[in-house]
């Protein structure tokens, strides 16, 4: 004979996967602010408007010399984005650089020639001035 339905519910497993549920949705509250509050922002999006960031540093080898006439180029780091055309810039004879204008964003930085090697993360942020110090060195 089948099953009632609060029979069903009580057996050893229909609790734990109740329990389960429960769980999911007291996480779905906490983590989208379903309590009326505003939850993480999700997007990847790069914002709209004239907000602009500003990224500058120093290339230098591995022994802390200034690498000048370098070139670089600044990829965004979310595949979502892969597509966009990337920022470049060329270090002066100091080995510095300054890239304005960018988006905020997540970005990988390092040489546009193959010869040399080295790179990092960097995070662009309309709200303050990114510095970097990129080590390179020749491949």
């Amino acid at each position: 004979m089948a099953a009632s339905l609060a029979e069903r519910f009580e057996s050893p497993k229909a609790k734990v996967a109740l329990g389960c549920v429960v769980a999911a949705l007291v996480l779905s509250v906490l983590w989208f602010g379903w309590l009326g509050k505003e939850g993480p922002s999700l997007s990847t999006a790069p914002p709209s408007g004239s907000t602009k960031a500003v990224v500058s540093g120093v290339v230098t080898d591995f022994q802390g010399k200034p690498v000048p006439n370098l070139n670089l180029v600044i990829k965004w780091a979310q595949p979502d984005f892969a597509d966009k055309k990337p920022y470049t810039a060329t270090t002066d004879a100091s080995g510095k650089f300054r890239v304005p204008d960018m988006v905020n964003g997540q970005f990988s930085i390092g040489p546009a020639d193959r010869a040399w090697v080295g790179g990092s993360m960097i995070t662009a942020d309309a709200e303050k001035e990114v510095e970097v110090t990129l080590k390179v060195r020749r491949r």
